[in-house]
């Protein structure tokens, strides 16, 4: 089933209209390309602090859901690590602020770590060789 975008002229399949569950007809007037357009054109240029202050409230009050869109995984993840680590690093346990570890080559999250002991892994590139190397050089 097809629609015409009052924007375009366009006929197009429903698929390429935004869902309005408001609207008598469920679908958008406008095709996603248009509404797109005219937001990236129009919207976002008048309203940019606004976005900006909206993008900081969210970040604000869904840090969970940041790090679980960021890294592609479910919020439940994030929340079950949080819940591990219990508000420490998981490497030399001091209670600082944490971030999110995860390697480098395959973006699998692995925990979190202070600043300084996620820096440590990244500045050694994640490789386990040299990290050994380093135990054995402080081992002397």
């Amino acid at each position: 089933m097809s629609q015409q975008c009052n924007r375009c002229k366009r006929f197009l399949p429903k698929k390429r209209f935004g869902r309005k569950t408001i609207s008598p007809l469920r679908y958008s007037l406008q095709c996603k390309d248009c509404c797109n357009k005219y937001n990236r054109e129009v919207w976002y240029p008048k309203n940019r602090q606004k976005q900006i202050e909206a993008n900081r409230r969210y970040r604000k009050n869904n840090p969970n859901k940041v790090l679980a869109g960021r890294y592609g995984v479910e919020e439940k993840e994030v929340i079950d690590l949080i819940t591990r680590a219990h508000g420490r690093c998981e490497i030399c346990g001091k209670s600082a602020k944490l971030s999110l570890d995860h390697d480098h080559k395959t973006q699998k999250i692995r925990g979190f770590l202070c600043n300084n002991c996620n820096k440590g892994i990244g500045f050694f590139m994640d490789d386990k060789k040299l990290l050994q190397k380093t135990i054995d050089y402080l081992s002397k």
